[in-house]
């Protein structure tokens, strides 16, 4: 039997009395370069995956950087809500003090009443420059600026979305 006849792949050999079969040289080059492609296309695979996780590491910077700015603007909000109500407090306390002024007495109110109310810090243009003389009408324009300090607590609100 020939074994060399071009179309086998191996070449039987003679050792310790046992044939045994080897690959010739053209299998052998197949078979690395078979291996060298593989190891290209993992070379290439590698190269992809590390492109790749170094755009997740950017996605994941620019996460980490937009919490931060959210968190900034949610801090803004609460410093803005509370600089907020703590005027509106004030403006409450010098209505209160007013109002108390007014109780000690339900007499006439002198034209001095508005001046006590401008430097209590209401400011109603309905009273401004004119001499207020009874507590009803003085309630009234009390009644007026809480309801506009109330419209511009709801106006801040919707500006900021809260």
């Amino acid at each position: 039997m020939n074994y060399n006849n071009g179309t086998s792949k191996t070449t039987p050999t003679k050792r310790n009395g046992n044939t045994q079969n080897h690959p010739t040289n053209d299998v052998i080059d197949k078979k690395c370069l078979t291996l060298a492609k593989a190891i290209n296309q993992l070379i290439r695979d590698r190269n992809i995956l590390v492109k790749i996780a170094k755009r997740h590491e950017s996605v994941a910077t620019q996460f980490e950087a937009m919490i931060a700015r959210h968190q900034t603007i949610e801090n803004e909000k609460i410093t803005f809500l509370q600089n907020q109500i703590h005027g509106l407090n004030k403006q409450l306390q010098s209505i209160q003090v007013m109002l108390g002024e007014l109780n000690k007495t339900n007499k006439e109110i002198t034209p001095n009443a508005t001046i006590i109310l401008k430097q209590c810090g209401v400011s109603s243009p309905l009273y401004a420059g004119r001499n207020v003389n009874d507590l009803s009408t003085i309630k009234q324009y009390v009644y007026h600026d809480l309801t506009k300090c109330v419209a511009r607590l709801h106006v801040c609100f919707k500006k900021r979305k809260i």
